[in-house]
This record gives structure tokens, C-alpha cells and sequence, in this order.
């Protein structure tokens, strides 16, 4: 993940951890053995008595792991390797050209039409080619596999990968009512410009990068090396290359760098990391592993080098604007194989994300909520009261806080910016155990990390 959207979910997952405590109820997430106390000073149980709790409540295992993760549990297997084509696919078998649908110009969770998005095509006059160079040129490329910020997430951290460069772009032509879709295959880069693209100098690391994230990828020799990987572009209806529309390939997140390398002294390269200072901060602390790291060499800077910025330290790159002196070409910078088009992404391709509330009797309540949806917003559980009886001594004692505790009934709530998404089927009352479940599941279902 990005390190925005880290702590983005950091911070919804700190705040649910604050809002079980309220109840007296330990959270689920194993950090090793360590004296635990609610927010009265009263201890709690040990996290493996809870971990075994819980584990009966929800009817099957947690793995027994540090709260963050980083290596998804998958298996990134081949690049796709079907018939050879030099353009996205623009005709059905029939011969016939294929048009577009309703579904082409649609919002989708990942593609919104956002007042940002209504500006940067009034900015644009709504020009195709200028809409796809927008993106190209100033999106920052990160490697990982499916959809995990959307357009929103996309325009908001000018950065994504090829699906969320993708779904900005589809966004982009979609509300300046130009038909688009997704096309997923494989692609032939030739290797240095692969290398360039992944800001890294060795294939094998190149290699690595992509089978790590999940990305199916093999080195391919002919031609003088090249790097065969999975990937998503998209493919807009547009009146080019003569008098009729057609379907025109783009490529928004394959682009080209220049490297300016940071000078790193001796004593930035061995700052050490210390992963159980990190897992043992206290809860109100919401940064990233990567901003408790920055910190920590900032510290380091500001002893050694007064003055000096960790930005100053690391390997930079801007991108290489991409022209089209001779308007929008009709293929693509790379060779491709085209194994299939989409209107819409699956939630077999985005990363998803499932809530459990969790009382005496097992699972109260439970959401699922595709990661795009949830990126820039409040994602929040909240135990209001129970009923209006319950609502009704909240009034009489003039507060939520003021009403005895063991007077009051609350009801588990799980809410995206204020809207209710689910209830839990029970209420519980002030002291009562409550727990919080929240499964990260990677795109194909894999588990990704559970907190």
C-alpha cells in the first residue's frame, strides 16, 4: 500500500481500536507479550486468552502475526500468453466493430466523476489526448496488483498503478462523455525501458518487485531481452485516424523517468529500525512504519547535518513528458497481447476490506467495502444507543457519558462518513466484551492481514 493510504487505514484502525476500549473490550492484532490497560488503568486479559476468544466467537482461526504485513499470500504464476496483436482488441469475432454500451460511460466505485475530475476536463476542453497526457505525465507509477485507490485515491496522491492510473484516465473520458473501458493482457517491454519504469537497475530485482506484489512477469531474451508482464490500459471510442470512431489504445501509467540520486551519508544508511518500537507505540500515534523511519533519520540529520532534509537523502526521479507531435497514435508504446475488456472492475480484482463487530455470542455485525469506496473518507464504529428507551436516558442524564453505566444499552454501528452500513443484531451493555474484526483481503480473495 501507499504510504498515504497506510496511514490513512492506520488511523480508522487506531480509531476502532479507541472506540473498543471505550467498552472495556481488548483489541484483536498480536504484538507479543506486553502489560495491557484500558483507558482506566485496569488490566486486560493476556492477547493470547483474547486471540482464543475470539477465535471461538468467529468460528475460525487467526493467524498468529504482527498487526502489519506486508507480502500478500499469493502466487503471481505467468503473464498471460495468448495470440499475438499489435493494438487493444477492436473488433468481435464477426468482424464487426464492437460499440460501445451504457456501461462505457458509467461510474463505477472506481471510476467517480468527482468536481476535481468536472475541473481538470474543463481545464482540458474535455480533449481526449490532452486528458490521457495529463495522467501520463504526471502520475507517479508504484507497482502492485488490482484496484486499490480508484480515480479519488488516484487524483488525490498523483500516484497509482495501472489500474488506478487507468480508472483516473476512464473517469477523465467518461465524464467528458467519451466511451471507456479497461483491457487487461500481457505486455513486452523492452528491458531497459522496464528497468527505467521500476527505478531499479538489475532485472532480477525488476523481477522480484513484480512477483512479490503479485503481478505475473518473466525476463524474455529474444529481441535483445525484454520484460513480459500482466497488464491493465484502457481503450477510449474516439474519431481518429479517419472518418469513423474506433477504438483507440492508452496507456496512462507506462511512462519514463529521470534519476537524481541523493547524496546518503554513512550515518543515514545505518539508522536502525527497531520493528518492536515501532509495533509498541502508543495507540494515539498514527504514523506509517515508513514515517516512523523518516523520524527517526530525521533525528539522526539534525545531530549530524543541521539543515538537511531526509528528502535531500533519497534517490529521486521526475517523469519524461510523453508528446504526440502527430496527434494520438493508434497503438500502443508496446507490444501486447489482449486477453480481455472490461466496462466495470470485479471485486475479484480490488482489494476489499470485511468488519466483524464480535460480542459474548459471536458475530453481531459485519460489512464488506471495496477499498476504493472507503479511500479519503471516514470509515468509522460507533455504539450509539440501543433504542429509543436508551436514547431516551440519554437525554434525561443530559449526555451519552453522564447516563450510569449500568443503566445504558449501545449497538454496534458501522458507518462510511456518517451513513449507516450495518447494525449489530444485539445490543451490549457499558463493560460488556466487545471486539473488532478487520480482514484485509487482497485481489483474488487472498487473505492480505487481519487486525
Amino acid at each position: 500500500m501507499s504510504k498515504k493510504l497506510t496511514a490513512h487505514m492506520m488511523t480508522v484502525c487506531w480509531g476502532i481500536v479507541l472506540l473498543t476500549a471505550t467498552l472495556v473490550a481488548p483489541t484483536v492484532g498480536w504484538a507479543g507479550p506486553q502489560v495491557r490497560v484500558d483507558p482506566f488503568g485496569n488490566p486486560l486479559p493476556p492477547q493470547e486468552q483474547v486471540r482464543l476468544e475470539v477465535e471461538r466467537l468467529l468460528g475460525k482461526p487467526i493467524p498468529a502475526r504482527p498487526p502489519v504485513r506486508g507480502k500478500p499470500d499469493v502466487q503471481p504464476g505467468a503473464p498471460f500468453d495468448g495470440p499475438d496483436v499489435p493494438v487493444a482488441h477492436t473488433l468481435s469475432e464477426t468482424g464487426i466493430l464492437v460499440q460501445p454500451t451504457s456501461a462505457d460511460l458509467a461510474e463505477t466505485p472506481d471510476v467517480r466523476f468527482t468536481p476535481e475530475v468536472l475541473e481538470i476536463i474543463q481545464r482540458f476542453g474535455g480533449d481526449p489526448e490532452q486528458l490521457y497526457l495529463y495522467v501520463k505525465n504526471n502520475f507517479e507509477f508504484t507497482p502492485y496488483a488490482g484496484s486499490q485507490k480508484g480515480s479519488e485515491g488516484t487524483l488525490l496522491e498523483f500516484s497509482g498503478n495501472d489500474y488506478d492510473q487507468a480508472s483516473l484516465l476512464i473517469a477523465l473520458l467518461r465524464a467528458a462523455g467519451i466511451p471507456a473501458r479497461y483491457v487487461f493482457g500481457s505486455m513486452y517491454v523492452p528491458l531497459d525501458e522496464a528497468l527505467n519504469w521500476l527505478g531499479v537497475e538489475d532485472p532480477n530485482v525488476a523481477l522480484s518487485i513484480l512477483q512479490w506484489q503479485g503481478i505475473p512477469s518473466q525476463l524474455v531474451k529474444t529481441g535483445g531481452g525484454s520484460l513480459l508482464l500482466n497488464r491493465v490500459w484502457v481503450e477510449a471510442f474516439l474519431v481518429r485516424h479517419g472518418p469513423n470512431p474506433r477504438w483507440v489504445p492508452m496507456d496512462p501509467a507506462f511512462k519514463q523517468y529521470s534519476y537524481f540520486r541523493g547524496v546518503i551519508p554513512l550515518f543515514a544508511r545505518n539508522v536502525p529500525f527497531s520493528q518492536s518500537e515501532y509495533l509498541s507505540l502508543p495507540v494515539q500515534d498514527g504514523r506509517t512504519a515508513y514515517e516512523f523511519f523518516r523520524d527517526r533519520v530525521q533525528q539522526a540529520l539534525d545531530t549530524a547535518s543541521p539543515g538537511t532534509t531526509t528528502e535531500e537523502l533519497w534517490r529521486r526521479r521526475r517523469t519524461l513528458p510523453t508528446t504526440f507531435p502527430r496527434g494520438l497514435p493508434g497503438r500502443l508504446e508496446n507490444r501486447v497481447r489482449v486477453a480481455g475488456e472490461l466496462s466495470a472492475l470485479t471485486d475479484n480484482q480490488r482489494y476489499l476490506l470485511t468488519l466483524y463487530t464480535v460480542d459474548g455470542y459471536g458475530i453481531s455485525a459485519q460489512w464488506t467495502i471495496r477499498l476504493p469506496e472507503v479511500y479519503g473518507r471516514r470509515l468509522t464504529v460507533s455504539f450509539p444507543p440501543a433504542s429509543a428507551a436508551d436514547e431516551t436516558l440519554v437525554q434525561q442524564y443530559g449526555g451519552y457519558y453522564n447516563v450510569p453505566a449500568n443503566l445504558l444499552r449501545v449497538r454496534p454501528t458501522i458507518k462510511l462518513d456518517g451513513q449507516i452500513l450495518a447494525q449489530g443484531s444485539r445490543s451490549v451493555g457499558i463493560g460488556d466484551g466487545h471486539y473488532l474484526v478487520v480482514d484485509f483481503l487482497f485481489p483474488g480473495y487472498g487473505l492480505y492481514d487481519r487486525v
